[in-house]
């Protein structure tokens, strides 16, 4: 019963972590995906207290927590149920090594340091190389839910 929570909690954290973004994707995205440098600095103007990084601060981190567990209590289950679950290990991970190395310097440029003086070029360059690194984490992120439910439901035929 125990382990049967710990695969729906992986579940439904892989839910929220895509759900998060894919609103980030369609959303907030479309606000400065242009690249100027004026909607950038209109974005912000606009997220001065809070940002969509204070949801993935918790949902990345939980999401990376859920994947560990979910491997490490099956790990001696059924086969197809451990390559899932190896499967979705490696996408959490990759797409945390991904966000720390990739987007978070970014991020950084575009929209935490105020002490930075946008440039046009860079701009415009580093909103295409994030949208562009969005698409993959955006795929990542279905990936691994649907590997993670797959994974759900495989335990419920164990059952039987």
């Amino acid at each position: 019963m125990t382990k049967g929570i710990i695969l729906w909690l992986n579940t439904l954290i892989s839910t929220v972590y895509l759900t998060g973004h894919l609103f980030d994707f369609f959303v907030v995205m479309s606000n400065w995906r242009d690249g100027s440098v004026e909607s950038l600095t209109n974005y912000r103007t606009f997220f001065i207290n809070a940002d969509p990084g204070h949801f993935f601060r918790i949902a990345v981190p939980a999401s990376v927590l859920m994947s560990v567990i979910s491997f490490f209590a099956y790990l001696k289950s059924d086969k197809r149920i451990k390559i899932l679950l190896s499967i979705h290990l490696v996408l959490t991970l990759g797409a945390f090594l991904f966000t720390m190395f990739y987007f978070l310097p970014i991020n950084n440029y575009l929209f935490w340091s105020k002490d930075i003086t946008l440039e046009s070029f860079k701009t415009l360059n580093l909103v295409n190389n994030w949208v562009f690194g969005e698409h993959l984490r955006v795929l990542s992120g279905i990936v691994a839910l649907f590997v993670a439910a797959r994974a759900l439901h495989l335990s419920y035929n164990k059952l039987t």
